[in-house]
């Protein structure tokens, strides 16, 4: 009973941290950072699916069962944490690129 008490908060603490990560803030513009928000979810969102979908065939391939929706859900918030890290990379490099150019 422990590790399912684990796993639900494993679970919210990822799902935090990736919506921590997708936020887009504007100071006292919360209309504007929910818009930005909602649109970057949806530029960045089928690059996740598409990758989770590829890592969860090849571990169903691999393991010759399906996948639980729990792992499943943990692979593509992994993922999109792991894209997120990239482009806010790409993005911080690039605004330092153009301020180097002024």
């Amino acid at each position: 009973m422990a590790t399912k008490g684990k796993e639900i908060i494993y679970f919210i603490l990822l799902t935090a941290i990736y919506l921590a990560c997708i936020f887009r803030y504007y100071p006292d513009q919360p209309l504007n950072s929910l818009q930005a928000t909602g649109l970057h979810l949806l530029d960045v969102s089928p690059y996740v699916i598409g990758l989770t979908i590829l890592i969860v065939s090849l571990f169903s391939k691999i393991s010759k069962e399906r996948l639980p929706w729990s792992n499943v859900a943990r692979i593509y918030l992994t993922v999109g944490l792991v894209i997120e890290f990239f482009y806010g990379l790409y993005n911080y490099l690039d605004m330092a690129g153009k301020s180097a150019n002024l």
